[in-house]
């Protein structure tokens, strides 16, 4: 037997279930987890990445113009976290994960979009802030 693996067993000695050491088999039990969930979801409906990432440019263009800023590094004079930012969709920039912003300086610069959220934010604030850019 196994070190770090039990069968529990029925009266007649029929296995019927396991204990694994997840300290000793953690990463194979994961993968092992993995393929179960893999194996009942195989008949769900399935995209291609070419129209996940088409959906993906479409939901963004339905987004809020208005992000805000979670880190600045390498642009501390140009960005301030958490400071709200207005976007321009720029579709070309987002196929490569960046994102423009008018910035600090009032001009618009590409950054890359894990600097910032975007913000489903209720109309009279996206009003408030498009009148105060």
């Amino acid at each position: 037997m196994l070190k770090g693996i039990q069968f529990v067993v029925d009266e007649q000695g029929k296995r019927k279930a396991v204990q694994i050491d997840v300290k000793m088999y953690g990463d194979l039990w994961e993968d092992f987890y993995d393929m179960i969930i893999a194996l009942e979801r195989e008949s769900e409906p399935c995209e291609t990445l070419e129209e996940v990432n088409k959906r993906l440019l479409i939901k963004m263009d339905t987004r809020s113009r208005h992000v805000l800023c979670l880190k600045n590094e390498d642009y501390p004079a140009s960005l301030e976290v958490c400071k709200v930012y207005l976007t321009i969709p720029d579709r070309e920039a987002e196929k490569h994960r960046l994102i423009r912003i008018i910035d600090e300086s009032g001009e618009d610069y590409l950054y890359p979009a894990e600097y910032f959220a975007y913000l489903e934010l209720p109309q009279r604030i996206v009003d408030r802030l498009t009148l105060d850019a």
